[in-house]
């Protein structure tokens, strides 16, 4: 009967999906409260339960990952999470209270068992206890001088899952489970807490050593060593989000000035990280998550008889990179901008707990607001699977979601042990208005601004040499309609002339204004070290975004493609799958057609519109635009928009060729992207190498952009709407001015 439940169960969530978007046209910035947003995360979890009971290995005892019932971070980390949130499921069922409730698609009886199986499983192949080895033949953890990376945060959720499963615990059980928390904390007391910050932060590390120590001290707060295991806990924790500054800073913080706590730097001076040796938003938000099941761990585990309190080591330097970095990078979806892309999967919305712990524990009605976005989009990410799984085509497979469940019961908990009264979320308009202005990060070569109309921003990543970026409208639920792509050095609004990787040549140079920026640079092509491709950017204050771009080689190489001017569209379920293209014909006319981009559709266009939601225009003579190759981008399947193709070879002289502008709009319609292209105007008899075009925005201004590309002069006079403008452009520079403003 069970069996027959739970097949009718998931039968009815298939007939529910729909091909209708989950996002878009549905999400708005409505805020329902507290308690809505927690029984949101409870009823998540309960749809998720087939899935978790789909991956159980009944024979084994244990969650199958890839590596199903190994030693390795998949294998240890996917199965202790699982055993973690089957025990929540049930501790809660017993314990939620104000009127919150707890429904799960499977028996608790049975999550109950699973969770047991999966907690002893997890603590007899670890290799304090030796009680048995994982399905690769070998032990698990760390313990006296051999250190296992990661496996402190492992170790955490079993001790979760532990906790939530106590009344169900043998005398044995609860020897066991000590012996393995214990043989971790006592390792962390030889350790060197480790610190840098280019590349390769260590901030994320030292986050998860703070988790066992934490759960160490709450759990067992008489053991010999549990003082010792606060004082090393505060200690990994003041070097998470560590600043050079911090080395003279006399805050008193955990008993002891903040410069005493001090070990060197994880975060760059401007509170920035790096991690897989590029800026990377999921693991710049990622210590605040873990900081904050630290300091949750401390305060629900030991009751009201509590020996070791949450410390302010634990939220050391929240504030500074929630303001200075998150804050700068929020879309109005909730999701973090990611300038470079990801190297996981796209759209988790992984920065919910930590939105989550600044709302509670620091009272950031701007992480509330973001908070309730992020989760509204995690639950619409879930409806697009038949059995709970939070998303289609994971990168690493129940790895994965084990960890997005881990996150949303975080967030639950945070929220249950530090309510938040009767703060209210701030409004979107006002967030915006308030982080209008450029911002750029000099140490990540990364430069954004957000108006009214749109969020835009452009990075040149060092370590990895990448030159890409966004523009996205600024609405809660058609912000994914362009998404974070990059490949062979470019991406996003460059694009690729043969798909040829790119390396830096020459000079990049960033310039910031209050609301509006640039940026300057060139590429050279690998394969020919003479053919240069340079390119000028222009972010103006309102909606206009501008790149022109050109060629020119000291020998002449032949272009056997072009694929520029590049938009990444979402076509995924989660967004919406198919997209309606609108573009000009010759005579002017508005033709369009719809496609999930299986197959590329060319058209003989000068501009184009997407979902009468986002515009693009290119300035070429003739022009061709495609839209087609939908590939699976990190999760999310994608299709691409060229301002500019061709397919057939050209020959590139050290004449200066190619060049053009290409510009984007976003929340205009495509009647409205007809009227701007049309008043789209390249300025004539500029000298060779320059290029120049006016721009109408959607605000009623009209901006002159003018780059020196290639250009052997350096002064030009030119005519602008019957003004003549003396410029002066150094090589590889540009030229941008409201034409208003021109005298």
């Amino acid at each position: 009967m069970k069996k027959l439940l739970l097949s009718i169960y998931l039968l009815m969530c298939g007939l529910a999906l729909s091909a209708q978007s989950p996002t878009e046209g549905k999400i708005t910035t409505e805020y329902k409260g507290e308690k809505a947003m927690m029984q949101t995360c409870l009823d998540m979890l309960g749809k998720f339960t087939p899935y978790m009971k789909s991956i159980y290995n009944k024979d084994g005892g244990y969650f199958k990952a890839i590596s199903a019932g190994m030693s390795n971070e998949d294998g240890v980390r996917t199965n202790a999470d699982m055993a973690m949130i089957c025990a929540f499921l049930c501790h809660e069922k017993a314990n939620a209270k104000n009127g919150l409730r707890v429904s799960s698609a499977v028996p608790l009886a049975e999550l109950r068992s699973m969770a047991l199986s999966a907690l002893r499983y997890g603590y007899a192949t670890h290799i304090a206890n030796r009680l048995k080895t994982a399905t690769d033949k070998k032990y698990w953890g760390s313990k006296d001088k051999r250190y296992v990376w990661e496996s402190s945060l492992w170790t955490m959720s079993l001790a979760y899952a532990a906790y939530f499963l106590n009344d169900n615990l043998t005398a044995e059980d609860k020897s066991y489970i000590e012996k393995m928390i214990a043989a971790e904390a006592d390792y962390d007391m030889r350790r060197e807490v480790p610190t840098g910050y280019k590349g390769d932060t260590k901030a994320e590390e030292n986050g998860w050593e703070t988790n066992v120590l934490s759960v160490a001290c709450a759990m067992y707060p008489d053991a010999v060593n549990a003082k010792a295991w606060y004082e090393k806990m505060k200690l990994f924790a003041s070097n998470c989000y560590s600043v050079a500054a911090d080395a003279a800073d006399e805050t008193m913080v955990g008993g002891k000035m903040a410069k005493e706590w001090y070990k060197g730097a994880n975060l760059y001076d401007d509170y920035t990280l790096q991690n897989h040796n590029y800026f990377h938003t999921s693991y710049q938000n990622a210590p605040i998550q873990e900081l904050a099941e630290s300091y949750l761990a401390l305060k629900m585990m030991q009751g009201r008889k509590m020996k070791f309190a949450p410390c302010d080591n634990l939220l050391w330097n929240f504030t500074p990179v929630f303001n200075n970095v998150l804050k700068q990078l929020a879309l109005a979806d909730g999701e973090l901008a990611m300038p470079n892309g990801n190297d996981w999967s796209l759209f988790l919305y992984d920065q919910l707990p930590s939105y989550t712990a600044m709302s509670t524990l620091k009272g950031d009605a701007d992480a509330l607001m973001l908070e309730n976005m992020a989760l509204k989009y995690m639950e619409a990410r879930q409806t697009t699977t038949a059995d709970g799984a939070w998303m289609q085509r994971s990168d690493i497979g129940p790895r994965r979601m084990g960890v997005t469940a881990h996150r949303v019961m975080m967030a639950y908990l945070l929220h249950k042990f530090f309510p938040i009264g009767k703060m209210k979320p701030t409004a979107w308009n006002d967030f915006q208005k308030r982080h209008a202005k450029t911002v750029l990060f000099d140490s990540q070569k990364l430069i954004r601004s957000m108006s009214k109309e749109r969020f835009a921003c452009f990075s040149a990543s060092d370590g990895l040499k990448n030159y890409t970026g966004i523009v996205v409208p600024c609405s809660p639920d058609k912000n994914k309609i362009m998404v974070p792509y990059k490949s062979k050095g470019t991406g996003n609004l460059l694009g690729y002339y043969d798909k040829r990787p790119v390396v830096r040549k020459g000079m990049l140079n960033f310039v910031k204004g209050e609301n509006d920026w640039s940026v300057n640079g060139q590429l050279s092509i690998d394969v020919m070290k003479d053919f240069k491709r340079a390119f000028s950017i222009y972010a103006s204050p309102c909606n206009a975004f501008v790149v022109i771009d050109g060629l020119e080689s000291d020998e002449p190489v032949t272009v056997s493609q072009e694929q520029t001017g590049l938009s990444a569209i979402s076509v995924d379920s989660f967004f919406n799958a198919v997209r309606t293209i609108y573009y000009g014909d010759e005579v002017g006319k508005i033709e369009h057609f719809s496609s999930d981009a299986s197959e590329p559709t060319c058209f003989d266009s000068h501009w184009a519109n997407v979902d009468n939601e986002m515009g693009v225009v290119c300035t070429n003579e003739k022009n061709r635009m495609c839209f087609g190759y939908k590939d699976d981008n990190n999760s999310i399947l994608t299709a691409k928009l060229y301002a500019s193709v061709a397919d057939t070879a050209c020959v590139v002289y050290s004449k200066p060729s190619h060049l053009r502008a290409t510009i984007w709009y976003c929340n205009v319609t495509a009647e409205r992207t007809k009227s701007l292209a049309e008043r789209v105007e390249v300025v004539d008899d500029l000298p060779e190498g320059w290029y120049g075009v006016v721009v109408p925005d959607t605000d009623g201004k009209e901006y002159v952009v003018i780059a020196n590309l290639f250009g052997k002069s350096n002064n030009a006079m030119i005519n602008v709407r019957g003004k003549a403008v003396k410029c002066h452009i150094e090589r590889k520079q540009s030229y941008f001015a409201c034409i208003s403003s021109l005298n």
